[in-house]
């Protein structure tokens, strides 16, 4: 309940990833529960195998063996300079 989710989707291990307008929500028990993993805005996540990648207050992150970096800023319009 709340949760609002833009996207959702479930990575091989079963865990669930929600992108919501506060942040990358994960679940690791079909949704009973929802842990924030990363806060701000969030457009649109993708799971890419173990990754994460996610479009975060109009920069891209990318969660990658627990860790989150950014990977890519805007560069103007619809385009972005990767990293």
């Amino acid at each position: 309940p709340g949760l609002s989710p833009r996207t959702l989707q479930a990575a091989a291990d079963g865990t669930l990833w929600a992108a919501t307008p506060a942040g990358v929500q994960r679940s690791t028990d079909g949704g009973a529960t929802w842990t924030l993993a990363y806060a701000g805005n969030v457009r649109d996540a993708v799971v890419d195998g173990a990754d994460v990648v996610a479009l975060v207050d109009g920069q891209v992150v990318r969660r990658r063996d627990g860790a989150w970096s950014p990977i890519g800023v805007p560069r103007g319009g619809d385009s972005f300079t990767w990293q």
